[in-house]
C-alpha cells in the first residue's frame, strides 16, 4: 500500500476535524473513506431518530456510514481542499490543491448528494459560505463548473444529474 499523508484529528469549529501534519500535495490520496455500506432507508432511521450525520452518500439509495476512523471527522467547506474521488469500489480523501501543515481537510459534503435524506447548517464561515448544507444541484452554477472541470464529480451524480444539466 502506497505512503499516505500523516493527518490526526483535535478539535476544530465543528467540534473535531482533521488535519494535516506534513505538506501534502494536490492529488494525493489522504485516506479512505472505510465504513460500513448502508441503504437509503438505514440513513432515513437515523435522521428521523435524531442521528444522521456522518454518512456519505455514493449512490441514488446507497451510503458509506461511519467507521470508528478518522474518515469520520473530516468537516464540509464550501470553499474546500480535497475532493472525494472514486478509484474502482475505494472511497478516498483527495488533495484538490497543496495543502500545508496544521491545515485543516475540507471537502465539499453536497457534491456526493442528491435528494440527500436530511440538511444540515454550514458552519465554514467562508465566503461563497451557502449557510446550508444540501443536494449537489442547489450548488452555485460557477462552482459546479469548477468541480466538473477538475473532475471531481463523483460517478452516482453524473448518472443522476447529467453534467450539462448543471450549469
Amino acid at each position: 500500500m502506497s505512503h499516505y499523508p500523516r493527518v490526526e484529528m483535535r478539535a476544530s469549529c465543528g467540534g473535531h476535524g482533521v488535519f494535516a501534519l506534513e505538506a501534502i500535495a494536490a492529488g494525493s490520496i489522504i485516506l479512505d473513506f472505510t465504513g460500513p455500506r448502508v441503504t437509503r432507508a438505514h440513513v432515513e432511521q437515523a435522521a428521523a431518530a435524531g442521528g444522521g450525520d456522518g454518512f456519505l452518500q455514493i449512490g441514488r439509495d446507497l451510503f458509506v456510514g461511519l467507521s470508528g476512523g478518522l474518515d469520520d471527522f473530516v468537516n464540509h467547506a464550501c470553499e474546500p481542499n480535497c475532493c472525494v474521488r472514486f478509484i474502482g469500489e475505494r472511497i478516498v480523501l483527495s488533495a484538490l490543491d497543496d495543502i500545508a501543515p496544521e491545515q485543516e481537510l475540507f471537502f465539499d459534503y453536497g457534491v456526493t448528494q442528491i435528494d440527500f435524506p436530511f440538511r444540515f447548517e454550514c458552519l465554514c464561515e467562508r465566503g461563497g459560505c451557502r449557510g446550508e448544507i444540501g443536494n449537489y444541484d442547489e450548488i452555485a452554477p460557477a462552482t459546479l463548473a469548477r468541480y466538473q472541470a477538475r473532475g471531481v464529480v463523483p460517478p452516482h451524480v453524473l448518472e443522476l444529474l447529467p453534467v450539462a444539466s448543471a450549469g
